[in-house]
């Protein structure tokens, strides 16, 4: 076995305590020959903030559809159509998510998510879409590109969503007043000294970096202090450069998520 093939576990088998795939794929689809890179899926729910993952599929959805717009009407008060078309796109995969676990502040939440695959969407794009039309709703490069799509864009997504917002209220009043504080005393003006400049002489900016170091500093001792350590020692407190939200994790989860093939083919390998 190869090492691309040692990273992907064939779709049935693609299982573990924090993902689960219910994925009714049309009978014609072999998903032996799907692979799944749960480390990678498992990196980007730890980054978002996501306990617990749901992969399901549903053959009741709506498809997009293109409807050709009336230009006008003839002298006998027949319609006669126009080159722009309307169009009504439908997605190819929902989500939804909710709290999975609460902590003493919002850098211990975790959520859990579901993410729900559109199969006539799905199968709609493959008859419609140049790139795979001629591969034909059978190929399982086009099933594993759409499943790894979705898998990426909604995992994005809900893990974006989570980490920059659900903010408590002693979270907000927190980041006041240890802010505050930091400024009114100057907890920060030290900072220019190691650059070897007194807080005149380095300019505002040099100045606000300092507050803004000294603030984050704070902020760490206090999260770590109101979770008492012990969310820390569990995985279930996310260290962040920021407190409250977590924008630094937001962009590392976007930027790997891009990044990654969380769903590949397994048919070339095998063969």
């Amino acid at each position: 076995m190869s090492k691309v093939e040692s990273r992907y576990t064939p779709l049935p088998q693609a299982s573990s305590p924090l993902v689960k795939f219910e994925l009714n794929l049309p009978p014609y689809i072999d998903q032996n020959q799907i692979g799944v890179n749960l480390k990678a899926i498992h990196s980007l729910c730890r980054l978002g903030g996501i306990e617990h993952l749901r992969i399901i599929s549903n053959t009741k959805g709506d498809t997009s559809t293109e409807i050709p717009q009336t230009a006008g009407y003839d002298s006998q008060g027949s319609a006669y159509g126009s080159s722009k078309i309307s169009r009504n796109i439908v997605s190819p995969q929902d989500s939804s998510f909710g709290p999975s676990w609460y902590g003493p502040i919002h850098a211990a939440d975790w959520i859990g998510a579901t993410i729900d695959v559109n199969i006539n969407e799905v199968i709609f794009r493959m008859n419609n879409d140049k790139r795979w039309k001629n591969k034909g709703i059978r190929s399982l490069e086009s099933w594993s590109h759409f499943l790894n799509q979705a898998m990426k864009q909604e995992v994005s997504t809900i893990g974006t969503k989570n980490l920059m917002s659900g903010l408590r209220t002693n979270d907000g009043v927190a980041m006041i007043i240890i802010d505050g504080l930091t400024t009114a005393t100057g907890f920060g003006f030290p900072f220019p000294q190691f650059l070897g400049l007194s807080p005149l002489e380095s300019g505002p900016m040099i100045v606000m970096a300092g507050n803004a170091f000294a603030n984050m500093v704070t902020w760490r001792f206090y999260e770590l202090n109101q979770n008492r350590w012990s969310n820390v020692e569990s995985n279930r407190y996310r260290l962040s450069l920021f407190y409250g939200i977590q924008p630094d994790r937001a962009l590392a989860l976007q930027l790997l998520a891009k990044t990654s093939t969380l769903v590949k083919s397994l048919e070339m390998q095998t063969k």
